[in-house]
């Protein structure tokens, strides 16, 4: 089948095919090509998408990956019950080991290179940027689950954990949808604008793409980016680097690096720390495995959320020590009043022990 359309489409004649996570790459006559699956969302903004990455082409960013258009009148391809979305793969170039540069710097880079775009669709663009809102969707969602849930007299040990941890993690979200709305109200008052540029829909380590062992992650896929203030992907990256290596002092080591090499480019104001802190706050972690449990139907899958939830429970405070961590590098956030009061006083949950 997906050879099939290959052909039909785009005179492609595969020589092989590899799957690379979800991803598949096609090697076809010494070129490679990459199909994504996307959902009805991406599908939806993949128009947007797809201007953000010739936008930054034109601004001189390189290894975006080439979208490229089927023979008809649809954006995708239909294979096996799946949209999908098909790139070519620029060649990668050899860089010189000695001008490597460090992964901060080169998004922050990249960041440069997209503040000067401007969306064409008015509504994706309220959509991907309004923080708030969706935190609060989110919630009330969760929220319905737990009461639900609690009123089940069939309940689950699981179901028994969530119940009995869920009003620490809507403390904390409460926490953050605040502190975005304090921050709406400072910005209105003092005539400021968020920096916003094209940035991911989660960046971390590897969100770019090589294709050679040797090779350093260089390849951008315009289906992860998304158009929002930049320090959403500073924060899935911390988020992501912080829970990998659970708090540990390699993770802190990363992160501090990551960071010193993204700020000697360009150093974040303090409205900027405060909504890289904001988001870091606001437990998406949480969700995203809670969500992901109540909804499927997998057994196997459900068993290894669950063992993911609960780690997520018993671990919280561990949590809060990026918090502490995120204020000590950026002591101005405990000044005034944006930050939760329990922060600025030090009113952890990990130090009353």
């Amino acid at each position: 089948m997906l050879e099939r359309e290959m052909v039909d489409h785009f005179r492609i004649y595969p020589d092989e095919i590899v799957f690379i996570g979800d991803d598949q790459l096609v090697y076809a006559n010494a070129e490679t090509y990459l199909l994504r699956t996307i959902d009805d969302r991406t599908h939806q903004q993949l128009s947007e998408k797809i201007s953000m990455a010739q936008w930054l082409t034109h601004q001189g960013e390189t290894d975006i990956a080439i979208y490229m258009k089927p023979a008809d009148k649809r954006n995708t391809l239909f294979i096996d019950g799946d949209d999908k979305v098909v790139f070519h793969i620029p060649q990668q170039q050899m860089h010189d080991g000695s001008k490597k540069m460090s992964l901060g710097k080169r998004l922050a880079r990249f960041h440069e290179r997209g503040y000067s775009y401007s969306p064409k669709d008015k509504k994706v663009t309220a959509f991907l940027s309004s923080w708030k809102e969706r935190w609060e969707k989110r919630l009330d969602q969760l929220e319905h689950w737990y009461v639900k849930i609690s009123q089940n007299p069939e309940k689950t040990a699981f179901d028994e954990q969530f119940c009995l941890t869920f009003p620490y993690f809507i403390g904390i979200s409460e926490n953050a949808i605040q502190m975005m709305a304090d921050l709406a109200m400072n910005n209105t008052a003092n005539q400021m604008t968020p920096a916003k540029t094209i940035c991911h829909e989660r960046f971390q380590e590897h969100s770019w793409l090589t294709l050679e062992e040797e090779m350093e992650s260089r390849v951008k896929v315009p289906t992860d980016f998304t158009y929002d203030h930049y320090a959403r992907d500073l924060a899935e990256y911390i988020r992501t680097v912080w829970l990998e290596h659970d708090g540990n002092s390699r993770g802190e080591e990363m992160i501090d690096t990551f960071l010193n090499h993204y700020e000697s480019e360009h150093p974040l104001m303090l409205m900027d720390q405060q909504y890289l802190f904001a988001r870091l706050l606001f437990p998406a972690h949480y969700y995203e495995k809670i969500e992901q449990y109540y909804q499927t139907g997998h057994q196997g899958k459900k068993a290894l959320l669950q063992t993911d939830c609960l780690r997520l429970f018993h671990f919280s405070a561990d949590y809060e020590r990026l918090l502490t961590f995120i204020c000590r590098r950026y002591p101005l956030l405990i000044t005034g009043n944006v930050i939760p009061q329990w922060i600025r006083k030090g009113d952890f949950s990990w130090q009353s022990g």
